[in-house]
């Protein structure tokens, strides 16, 4: 600090100040007394910056740290507008509008009164094999073909109603929501048709086939692709709201409750996605599985080809580095220097069976849990601990989900063959020929049972 008259000169800004003054007016620096030599005034500025400089860097990595968080748990996703109608698949008495009933993917209607006797009622011609099961709602069922033509008949007497024949193969179980019909195709577009007379209301493109069964909830549609993607699209419009990448591609329809996306992608992945952020909250392993997930309350149900079923929590967050300090803890677990595996987060219980592979979606209803095996045995186990109830033999491989209607379980062959099973003891109720190749879907209706088959058949049971 130098003096001139009645004033101090700031040794760092030059500021003039009152002689007397301790901090400089100009820049907040302390001034310097008269007496200190230059070369320890020039230190003292300098380790005076440094502290600034480190304070500033610091305030920029905590800001980066909190943005980091905020995107990452918030998610950018929350500050989209909302969608533009509350369309929702749901499922009520006499319809199945949607893969699995609703979109939670149950396969269960168990409050169904009426017991099938096994009857074929009648048989429509599809003219191709179906790219999936059947959709009923209102008196129509719907099914579309991998010759790329979707139709609609009349579930009193399976009579036509209208064909719409589009350019592409259709590739996925359709999907109802009000007054729209949604499926996948093999050219990776996802459609909505008016479901009163098949006129195109929007179309969205995705980058591969989409073979995911579309799940619609409040407005807002969700579909997998094998571009590895689950896409959320306005309900209405066909606008992409967001999408979530994984590491596999994705041919099994999303389940969706109030919270999640749930998706089983070829990463051997169960994936739990937040609806409203489109943000992980964890994922759990599986083994390559051909169904989707089935949420039942506070539970995810799923089934893979290893002959493993099992219950999962889905209210759960994975902590940063968690799941890297499992995959070292189990690399320990295979050298020997661990005692054990460490478990899964979520898991309620596993039960395996061996030398069985489960094909399609476990069924849940209040008691039990329901799954079909392609060497032809079905499974039953109890809901809340797993334990093993009953299994029941069909006479042929299983070629579809079980399907829950009021007090029996249905089941679809690779012969042709439609099974029904008492859902309490698993005694084998009935068994009927449909005529042609493999069962591909199964859908409930009011007092009947839909089914599609891999000749083109569509048949409604009684």
């Amino acid at each position: 600090m130098s003096e001139t008259g009645a004033s101090s000169v700031c040794h760092v800004c030059g500021h003039t100040n009152e002689v007397g003054s301790r901090f400089c007016a100009g820049c907040r620096t302390q001034l310097l007394a008269a007496s200190y030599p230059p070369l320890v005034a020039r230190w003292r500025a300098r380790a005076r910056h440094r502290r600034t400089l480190v304070r500033s860097v610091g305030a920029v990595l905590v800001l980066l740290a909190v943005t980091w968080v905020a995107v990452e748990n918030i998610g950018l996703a929350r500050f989209l507008p909302d969608p533009t109608s509350d369309l929702t698949s749901e499922i009520q008495l006499g319809g199945w509008p949607t893969e699995g009933g609703s979109p939670l993917r149950t396969n269960a209607m168990p409050e169904a009164a009426t017991s099938l006797a096994g009857e074929v009622a009648w048989k429509a011609d599809l003219g191709a094999s179906p790219g999936g099961g059947p959709v009923v709602l209102e008196g129509v069922v719907y099914a579309g073909g991998v010759d790329g033509c979707i139709h609609a008949f009349s579930t009193s007497d399976g009579a036509p109603l209208w064909s719409r024949c589009l350019e592409s193969p259709i590739s996925s179980t359709p999907s109802i929501a009000g007054h729209l019909i949604y499926f996948g195709m093999l050219d990776g577009r996802v459609t909505a048709l008016d479901r009163d007379d098949g006129s195109t209301v929007w179309t969205f493109g995705a980058d591969a086939p989409v073979r995911s069964s579309p799940a619609v909830v409040d407005g807002v549609l969700y579909a997998g692709s094998s571009d590895r993607r689950l896409y959320a699209l306005d309900a209405l419009t066909g606008e992409e709201r967001w999408s979530f990448a994984t590491e596999g591609r994705i041919t099994s329809g999303p389940a969706v409750n109030e919270q999640l996306v749930v998706i089983i992608s070829q990463d051997n992945l169960i994936h739990f996605i937040g609806r409203h952020t489109a943000k992980r909250w964890f994922d759990y392993e599986v083994s390559l599985a051909d169904g989707s997930a089935a949420i039942a309350g506070d539970s995810v149900y799923a089934a893979d080809i290893s002959g493993t079923v099992r219950r999962v929590h889905w209210d759960n967050r994975e902590w940063p580095f968690e799941k890297s300090t499992r995959n070292v803890r189990q690399w320990m677990f295979r050298w020997g220097m661990a005692s054990e595996l460490p478990p899964q987060k979520g898991v309620v219980w596993v039960r395996q069976e061996r030398r069985e592979s489960f094909t399609g979606t476990p069924a849940v209803d209040a008691e039990r849990v329901y799954a079909s095996a392609a060497g032809g045995t079905v499974f039953a186990y109890d809901k809340e601990t797993g334990a093993a109830l009953w299994q029941a033999h069909l006479d042929g491989p299983a070629a579809t989900s079980p399907t829950v209607i009021g007090n029996e379980v249905v089941v679809g062959t690779g012969t042709g063959m439609l099974a029904s099973v008492d859902s309490a003891t698993g005694e084998i109720r009935w068994r009927t020929e449909i005529g042609g190749s493999a069962i591909l879907g199964v859908a409930a209706g009011a007092d009947a049972l839909y089914a599609t088959g891999a000749s083109g058949l569509l048949v409604e049971i009684r």
